[in-house]
C-alpha cells in the first residue's frame, strides 16, 4: 500500500468501530510497510480481543500503547510516533470510509484468494477435506459487508442475564397500575397498539414503554416513520433519566450520557427513521434481522410508531383501500410477534369523540379500519385530560385477561417522556449508605436519588 494509503487506513481503523469490524480486523499489521502504522493497528487489535469492539477513539490506542509502555512493551517515544502519525493522517484529510474501503477491499480480497489456493493445494495433496478452504471462501464474502463487532450496548448487561431475560413470559408497559391489572404486562408474542387523539400521548407511550424496557435490560428496537431519530432518543433518555426533553436536544447530550452510565441494568436500543406510507412490515424485519446480527441477541420489543403508516403490497388490487390494507399490515405485525417471541407494539389515530368532556376513547372510535383492532392482542386507549394534566388509560381489549378497565387517571410530565410516574431505579439503603461512606457524592447523584425511592434491610420503602 502507499504510505498515505497504509496511514489513513489504520487512523480510520483506530477510530471507526465498524470500518474495523467490517474490513480493517482483516488488516494483518505485519504486513504493513511502517513499523509505527503496525504498532497503531496491533494495539486496535487488543482492543478488539479485549472488548468484541474496534477502538471508538484514537485515544483509546494511545491508551492502549501507554499502558503497553508500563509494562515495558513499548518505548515512549514509539507512543509519540503512533500520536505523530495519527495527526498527520488528520492534518492530511482522511478520506471517507467508502472510499478507502473502495481501494482496500481488493487488496485483502485477493490475500484471501491466496490463502484459498494455498489451503486447497494443501488440502489435496493431504488427501484432507476442504473445510478450511470453505472457511476462506466464507470469509471472503463477509468481508466489507459483515460487521465482527459484537455491537454497541449500554449498559454492562451480560448475556446470561439476556437469556434470563427472555424466559420472561411477560414485558411490562412501564405504567405500574395498568401492568398490575395486565397480569404483568404484554405476552411475549402479543401485539399492543396504544389509541389516541392529536396531542395525546400516543408516542409518548411507545418511548415510555421502550425505556422501561431499557431500564430492565432488554434488547429493544424503535421503527419511527412519525418523528426523527433525535427526537425519539431524546423522549428515551429524557424518560430514563428525568432530564426535560427539550434540554437534550438543545446541548443536554453530555449531561444525559452521564446520567445513563449509572443505571446498572441497561439494555440495548436501536432506532430507525422509515419513509412513511412506503415502508413495508418486510422491510422493518429486514432492520431488526441486521440489528440483531450486529448485537449478537434477539430484539425483545419492536416499537413501531406508526403502523399505520406502513403498506401492504400483498393484493396490489386493493391498493390505496386502507381498510383492508390496515389489516394485512397489522396481521403481519402479529405474525412478526409471534414468530420471534417478542412484543410488537404501535399506536394509531382515533377518531373525533361526543363533546363531553368525560367521554372515554373506546373501539369504536378507532380511525380508518376496524381491523386493527380485531388483529390486535392487548388495546389501550390514552384519555388524557389537559386541565388536569393527567392521563386515564382504558383497556379496550386484552385477548388472554381482563379487560373493560379504567386505570388511573394518573399523572403525566410529557416535558420528561412520561405518559404515567416513573420510579427510575430502586437502590437498597445499604448501598446508599456505603456510597456516602465512600466520599461524598458528586452534585449529579445527587441530583439523581433525590427522586429515587429508597428501600431499607426490610424492604419498606424511604425517601
Amino acid at each position: 500500500m502507499d504510505a498515505a494509503f497504509e496511514r489513513a487506513v489504520v487512523t480510520l481503523a483506530c477510530c471507526r468501530p465498524k470500518f474495523f469490524g467490517r474490513t480493517a480486523f482483516e488488516v494483518n499489521p505485519a504486513l504493513l510497510s511502517s513499523e509505527t502504522a503496525k504498532l497503531a493497528m496491533e494495539a486496535a487489535r487488543a482492543i478488539f480481543h479485549d472488548t468484541k469492539q474496534g477502538p471508538e477513539s484514537l485515544l483509546m490506542v494511545i491508551q492502549r500503547l501507554q499502558t503497553w509502555r508500563y509494562e515495558g512493551k513499548v518505548t515512549q517515544e514509539k507512543v509519540a510516533l503512533v500520536s505523530d502519525l495519527f495527526d498527520d493522517a488528520l492534518d492530511a484529510g482522511l478520506a471517507s470510509v467508502e472510499a478507502i474501503e473502495a481501494e482496500l477491499l481488493p487488496i485483502l480480497k485477493r490475500r484471501i484468494d491466496k490463502q484459498v489456493a494455498l489451503a486447497a493445494a494443501d488440502a489435496y495433496g493431504k488427501k484432507q477435506d476442504f473445510d478450511n478452504v470453505v472457511s476462506l471462501i466464507d470469509r471472503k464474502a463477509r468481508l466489507g459487508i459483515n460487521d465482527s463487532n459484537m455491537g454497541i450496548r449500554l449498559g454492562r448487561q451480560s448475556f446470561k442475564a439476556m437469556d434470563e431475560l427472555r424466559q420472561l413470559v411477560r414485558i411490562p408497559t412501564g405504567i405500574d397500575d395498568l401492568d398490575v391489572f395486565l397480569d404483568g404486562g404484554c405476552p411475549r408474542g402479543s401485539l399492543l397498539v396504544w389509541i389516541a387523539g392529536p396531542g395525546g400521548g400516543k408516542s409518548m407511550a411507545l418511548s415510555h414503554s421502550s425505556a422501561t424496557s431499557l431500564r430492565q435490560g432488554m434488547h429493544c428496537a424503535y421503527a419511527t416513520l412519525e418523528l426523527p431519530e433525535a427526537v425519539v432518543a431524546a423522549r428515551i433518555k429524557s424518560n430514563l433519566t428525568g432530564l426535560p426533553i427539550n434540554s437534550i436536544l438543545q446541548g443536554g447530550q453530555d449531561k444525559a450520557k452521564e446520567l445513563l452510565e449509572r443505571i446498572d441494568k441497561l439494555g440495548t436500543l436501536t432506532i430507525k427513521e422509515f419513509t412513511p406510507h412506503a415502508t413495508s412490515i418486510e422491510d422493518i424485519a429486514e432492520w431488526v434481522k441486521s440489528v440483531e446480527d450486529d448485537v449478537g441477541y434477539a430484539v425483545d420489543k419492536l416499537s413501531i410508531d406508526y403502523l399505520d403508516k406502513c403498506v401492504s403490497f400483498a393484493t396490489k388490487t386493493q391498493a390505496g383501500n386502507d381498510y383492508i390494507s390496515m389489516r394485512e399490515v397489522y396481521e403481519k405485525a402479529r405474525i412478526y410477534g409471534v414468530d420471534h417471541k417478542n412484543v410488537v407494539e404501535t399506536a394509531s389515530q382515533s377518531q373525533g369523540r361526543s363533546e363531553k368532556k368525560s367521554k372515554k376513547i373506546d373501539l369504536e372510535h378507532t380511525a380508518d379500519s376496524m381491523h386493527k383492532v380485531r388483529v390486535a392482542d392487548i388495546v389501550i386507549t390514552n384519555n388524557y385530560d389537559e386541565d388536569s394534566g393527567e392521563m386515564g388509560f382504558w383497556v379496550a381489549k386484552h385477548r388472554t385477561g381482563n379487560s373493560r378497565r379504567m386505570i388511573g387517571p394518573l399523572p403525566t410530565d410529557f416535558s420528561c417522556g412520561q405518559v404515567a410516574p416513573v420510579n427510575r431505579t430502586f437502590v437498597p439503603l445499604a448501598d446508599y449508605l456505603e456510597r456516602l461512606k465512600a466520599g461524598t457524592p458528586d452534585p449529579a447523584w445527587v441530583k439523581v436519588v433525590e427522586d429515587v425511592m429508597i428501600t431499607d434491610a426490610t424492604g419498606a420503602l424511604k425517601k
